[in-house]
């Protein structure tokens, strides 16, 4: 009875020890199925709420940038005259070109600025030509004159000097004091 027993014993514990070997591999599947359930659920979780607000969120800022830059632009652009340089006036053409290029930008308010600014450059285009056709004829002035002409050539010139920029009428007084001091006045009761 005693080898009975003890190869029952043996039995019995050959089958705990089975039975507690199944538990611990099903302790195990249960766990490595709890993990992947877990981690499938923070990645259906990324990409159903995470990755959507996040995407909502750089859009908002892409918008927001998009809009503040073109208020920057509309400010700047209403500060500028056409006394402005050519550089700064291309600097905004520029810009306004960025600003056309982005997602979502107003339309109407980029033409509108395009508008201003090539107003502005034909103004200053202008006032180039008007520049130089009043040094041709500074330079081309008679060098005989009369008293009168030249008093009246003079004041032309001087009026005309609030018509360019500051450098355009220092050099038209410059070049046409050059041309003054070689200019013969003569009295029209001389001639």
């Amino acid at each position: 009875m005693s080898e009975e027993s003890s190869s029952t014993t043996k039995s019995l514990l050959s089958k705990r020890i089975a039975l507690s070997r199944r538990h611990e591999w099903n302790i195990g599947i249960l766990f490595v199925l709890g993990t992947l359930i877990f981690a499938s659920a923070i990645i259906l979780y990324t990409v159903i709420v995470v990755l959507p607000k996040q995407e909502a969120i750089e859009r908002r800022a892409y918008g927001d940038a998009t809009q503040q830059l073109a208020d920057r632009l509309a400010t700047g652009v209403a500060n500028l005259s056409e006394w402005s340089t050519d550089e700064s006036l291309e600097s905004y053409l520029n810009a306004l070109d960025i600003l056309a290029q982005r997602k979502d930008y107003d339309v109407e308010l980029v033409s509108e600025l395009n508008e201003r600014v090539d107003t502005l450059k034909e103004a200053r285009q202008e006032r180039q030509i008007r520049f130089k056709s009043l040094i041709a004829e500074a330079e081309s002035f008679p060098l005989v004159s009369s008293v009168d002409a030249v008093l009246t050539f003079d004041q032309r010139m001087r009026n005309a000097i609030f018509t360019l920029s500051e450098k355009q009428g220092e050099e038209l007084m410059a070049r046409w004091s050059d041309r003054r001091d070689n200019v013969i006045a003569i009295k029209d009761g001389n001639r």
